[in-house]
């Protein structure tokens, strides 16, 4: 009996047009759940309609001292967040690194995508915009 695999699918934010249909491009399979994943971390608490707990919340961090202990917390609210609600994935390990010389905390996140059998990793910094 042949595997059957799910395709994932979502709209590109970047709404570019496709050059054959004219139509708004899609994102599939790792690129769509990267990009689920980022948008995930990087929404705050409150700003989803209804879903006031809803994403990872971590600008409410870095107004805090960039300390190594500091992103310990970062590093467990990540995980928190992916299992909480990210169920298309296994998390294989979350590095956050302190870089104190430019204000800022490095991410890098490892995930297998469960259906797929494809091991990704997402890289993003943190930095306070003020």
């Amino acid at each position: 009996m042949p595997t059957v695999t799910k395709k994932y699918s979502d709209i590109d934010l970047n709404f570019k047009a496709n050059p054959i249909s004219g139509d708004i491009t899609t994102l599939t399979d790792a690129d769509a759940i990267k990009r689920s994943v980022k948008n995930l971390l990087l929404t705050n608490y409150y700003e989803r309609p209804f879903k006031s707990n809803f994403g990872g919340n971590l600008n409410a961090y870095l107004f805090e001292n960039f300390t190594h202990a500091n992103s310990e917390i970062l590093k467990t609210q990540i995980l928190t967040t992916l299992r909480k609600h990210e169920q298309r994935i296994s998390v294989l390990g979350v590095k956050v690194t302190a870089n104190i010389d430019e204000n800022r905390y490095d991410v890098s996140v490892t995930f297998a995508i469960d259906s797929i059998s494809e091991i990704v990793n997402v890289n993003l910094f943190l930095e306070r915009i003020r």
